[in-house]
């Protein structure tokens, strides 16, 4: 599939910045366009809407099972 970035990208081996066109396998166009991060030049697979919504993240407490080293 081949993509236009629509912001700059950074996922495994690819790094692009905005206005780039690539080629990149169906699964991660698919993914990047759905994302709203890029948009298929093809006008097959929509692009979705960037979210920018602050998120919360609720994390736990945890214990380690081993002791410290020193």
């Amino acid at each position: 599939m081949k993509i236009e970035a629509l912001e700059a990208i950074r996922s495994g081996e690819y790094s692009l910045t905005a206005g780039d066109s690539i080629t990149v396998p169906d699964e991660i166009g698919a993914h990047w366009c759905e994302m709203g991060w890029a948009k298929d030049t093809a006008g097959e697979v929509p692009t979705g809407e960037r979210s920018v919504t602050p998120r919360m993240v609720s994390l736990s407490s945890s214990a380690h099972a081993a002791t410290a080293r020193v």
